[in-house]
């Protein structure tokens, strides 16, 4: 009982993550310029990395191997996304930077 009451809490943050990602992402496409805007954007994905894991971890035993082939697959996206070598890599989804064309 005792597991099933910390399963329950932890798809609930996880899903509370998710859905604060996703405000916060649409908030952040009407901010023109912020000094934190960086920072705003960690905010964003990690809330992104940690909804997934509580998404999955909800749904663990129903989605079998491809499901966690698809899990695998978006976590290693967003702590892309995360990751401070993403700007490096060529790899960063989200750029402030103007492109040279």
């Amino acid at each position: 009982m005792r597991i099933f009451m910390l399963t329950t809490r932890l798809t609930r943050f996880g899903a509370v993550l998710a859905v604060l990602a996703g405000v916060l992402r649409i908030v952040a496409a009407f901010i023109l310029e912020l000094p934190e805007i960086e920072a705003f954007y960690l905010v964003i994905d990690l809330c992104i990395l940690f909804g997934l894991i509580g998404v999955f971890g909800a749904r663990l035993e129903t989605l079998g191997w491809c499901g966690l082939i698809g899990f695998v697959v978006a976590l290693t996206g967003a702590a892309l996304i995360v990751g401070p070598d993403a700007r490096y890599s060529g790899l960063a989804p989200i750029s402030r930077e103007r492109s040279s064309f």
